[in-house]
């Protein structure tokens, strides 16, 4: 993906500037392979890719060479999901057909025939011709990338060297993960910055990189939610941490998950204590944590750790990801019945809709619980209790100092916080 700064008018301003830019940046390179995202329909990252148009209605236009763009952005031009697609095909059939005969181009993009989504082209004595090994079914150009990349790596002398340009940080991760199966000399571009694929590999170890991509999708990616308050490098550095002595388990677990359709009671155990880590390290399980949060941290509902329940939901969605990346090595990756709903996804028409928890997350005496945290009589609508006209309990933590307008005469000995109590319904 590049920036075009060019005076747009049409459509075929937009290939000429394109091809100008990939002309600059390829004029060191022997080989060419361009990878264009084929934008298939009904992808579960239509939501994110949604939210990157910052409210921009997706209006479908035209893609010809005369196609005027006088008075439209390219953020309004791209907004609809088969203009893009569309766009790709159209870029990449220009491109290999003016550098046919300057360069050896490989360009994968979209195509509609038979089953599959994309295929690369190459120009051979200046004819254009499908490469029948790299018909592929992928509907994501990073993981079409590592294909491509392996696929030439296999046909490619050792001391090759192979750059990787791209946006997408999962293709970062996509390459360390498959670091054995590419060239020793690796290398990927990202934001101005030159990672080095095998140094990265030998520092995290073969085991940690084997479970790379299973902690990126679970600790959130495109496709998968994030954990309440924490964020990407606080998961990061917990990864680096672990150690084979008393996190082997967590480990072991992460090279598992995603290779088959399947997660283990180990694997669902060992990821859930992952991440009570991050909550509370002190406490071996995510419903320990929840309560300890809740009863002596005050952490309201909305930033606490998630509940069983809603944490399988999201390992649900992050194993079909993972599935995903870790076959990305095979032209025809072999497909999961997301729609079942087994995988924590609903399908409504085009729409894929996360199923966040099949049970209640706790007790209705639970859930109704409110703390104030008031310093004063809790007889105005500033008391959060008094304004939802409910009784302040020992939760509110109200002081001996002062004296609470608001308690329940009824009121008796309020909840048990013994935490082994608790886990049983957590």
């Amino acid at each position: 993906m590049f920036l075009i700064k060019a005076k747009i008018q049409t459509v075929r301003d937009i290939s000429t500037a394109f091809n100008a830019k990939i002309e600059k940046t390829m004029s060191m390179y022997d080989q060419i392979m361009l990878v264009f995202d084929p934008y298939c329909e009904g992808s579960r990252k239509t939501t994110t890719r949604e939210k990157r148009n910052k409210g921009i209605d997706a209006t479908y236009y035209a893609v010809n060479e005369s196609t005027s763009l006088v008075n439209v952005t390219m953020m309004q031009y791209l907004a609809h999901e088969k203009t893009k697609q569309e766009l790709g095909v159209f870029l990449a059939k220009n491109f290999i057909e003016t550098y046919k005969d300057r360069k050896e181009i490989f360009v994968t993009a979209y195509t509609s025939d038979g089953v599959y989504t994309s295929a690369t082209h190459a120009n051979v004595e200046g004819e254009v011709v499908p490469i029948a090994g790299l018909m592929m079914n992928h509907d994501e150009a990073d993981t079409i990338m590592i294909t491509v990349a392996i696929y030439f790596t296999e046909r490619a002398s050792s001391d090759d060297i192979i750059h990787v340009w791209s946006p997408d940080t999962d293709v970062l991760l996509l390459l360390i993960h498959y670091r054995p199966l590419l060239l020793k000399n690796s290398f990927f571009f990202w934001l101005g910055k030159t990672y080095d694929i095998t140094g990265i590999f030998s520092y995290l170890g073969p085991d940690k990189a084997m479970g790379i991509l299973g902690w990126h999708a679970l600790t959130g990616c495109d496709t998968c939610g994030k954990f309440a308050l924490r964020g990407k490098k606080s998961w990061w550095n917990l990864f680096l941490e672990l150690n084979t002595e008393d996190d082997k388990d967590i480990i072991e677990a992460f090279k598992e998950f995603g290779q088959s359709a399947v997660v283990s009671d180990m694997v669902e155990t060992a990821l859930a204590r992952f991440v009570t880590l991050n909550y509370a390290k002190d406490k071996g399980n995510l419903p320990a944590a929840r309560w300890h949060l809740f009863t002596k941290k005050m952490v309201t509902g909305d930033k606490l750790p998630p509940t069983p329940n809603a944490f399988r939901q999201h390992m649900l969605r992050a194993l079909v990801q993972t599935y995903t990346w870790r076959h990305a090595h095979l032209p025809k990756v072999p497909p999961l019945d997301v729609n079942s709903g087994q995988f924590g996804w609903n399908k409504k028409g085009d729409n894929w809709i996360p199923i966040p928890i099949t049970t209640e997350a706790a007790p209705s005496s639970i859930m109704q619980l409110i703390k104030c945290n008031c310093h004063g009589t809790c007889d105005t609508r500033a008391c959060s209790c008094f304004k939802e006209t409910l009784p302040c309990t020992e939760m509110c933590h109200v002081s001996d100092d002062n004296c609470c307008e608001n308690i329940d005469s009824n009121d008796v000995a309020g909840i048990d916080s013994d935490e082994e109590e608790v886990d049983e319904y957590l």
